[in-house]
């Protein structure tokens, strides 16, 4: 199913009531394409390293709340996009989008 959020973002909801669990998946536009000449790997140098927006975390509190949750984060640069995924149980997806 495709929703257009308030914002103009496009979501792709897929609904799988087999197991009780909440995947979501962001992708950017961004990645090393757009790396100035001069300064090839400051992408992946510049990728935030966990947490949420103005609240980071740093990598052992993050590893810490992701082990509590039993979840999976993730965040991925590549040549043409960055990706930022959660995986979780669906009774924790309030905690875990805070974490």
């Amino acid at each position: 199913m495709r929703v257009v959020l308030a914002n103009g973002v496009i979501a792709y909801v897929a609904p799988d009531r087999m197991l009780p669990l909440v995947n979501v998946q962001v992708l950017l536009r961004g990645g090393a394409y757009l790396e100035p000449k001069g300064k090839e790997g400051f992408a992946e140098l510049a990728a935030p390293s966990g947490g949420p927006v103005g609240r980071p975390l740093d990598a052992a509190h993050l590893d810490e709340e992701l082990d509590f949750l039993a979840a999976q984060g993730l965040t991925d640069i590549g040549s043409v996009r960055r990706s930022v995924s959660l995986n979780l149980l669906s009774k924790d997806i309030d905690h875990g989008w805070r974490s």
